[in-house]
């Protein structure tokens, strides 16, 4: 079994920066995050923290003349190493990998009429198309984080992305962009 670059990193990352994290502190919490996500924080040193998270989304469409109809779903997981700058402060600056992967699979499906030839009658044949798009990705974040009481905070990242992905069809696509996201935070 071959381990991938980005454990490799985080394993070493947490091993470097690992010092016990403070006993007034919650180790573990619940990430609420947009764009749509939901996750747990679990910081098992006072410079590091692992936060995976997931989201998922469901969308249909049928079209008015009742001609065909469009279903999609995705699914998609990452997960964060946090290194923090300033650990012992209310405002916390970090650095993050971020590894991620996501299935979108979708069904088209499209009525088309006929004419039958020489009896004059009209019927419909449906053509329906299925396509799965598999795409991973690594992004770099800098991000802040604002712990508002001892059980709650907010934070805020932005960083660069970039995805390789694969389609059923058999081609591939690849993408280079920013990222950005904004959350909550409930610590236990």
């Amino acid at each position: 079994m071959r381990l991938s670059p980005f454990l490799i990193c985080t394993a070493l990352t947490l091993f470097t920066f690992a010092a016990p994290a403070s006993a007034q502190e919650h180790a573990f919490g619940v990430s609420i995050g947009y764009p749509g996500s939901v996750g747990v924080v679990w910081q098992p040193a006072a410079r590091i923290a692992v936060r995976p998270a997931i989201t998922f989304r469901q969308s249909g469409s049928d079209s008015v003349e009742d001609l065909g109809n469009f279903e999609s779903s995705s699914l998609a997981t990452n997960i964060s190493a946090l290194v923090y700058l300033r650990p012992s402060s209310p405002l916390r600056v970090y650095l993050a990998p971020r590894y991620s992967f996501s299935r979108t699979s979708s069904t088209t499906s499209i009525e088309v009429p006929q004419f039958q030839f020489p009896l004059g009658t009209i019927t419909t044949t449906t053509i329906t198309s299925h396509r799965t798009v598999d795409e991973h990705g690594v992004a770099g974040l800098f991000g802040v984080e604002y712990r508002v009481g001892e059980r709650f905070g907010v934070f805020g990242e932005v960083g660069v992305l970039y995805t390789r992905g694969s389609q059923s069809s058999r081609s591939d696509n690849w993408a280079v962009g920013s990222t950005s996201g904004v959350g909550v935070t409930l610590y236990f």
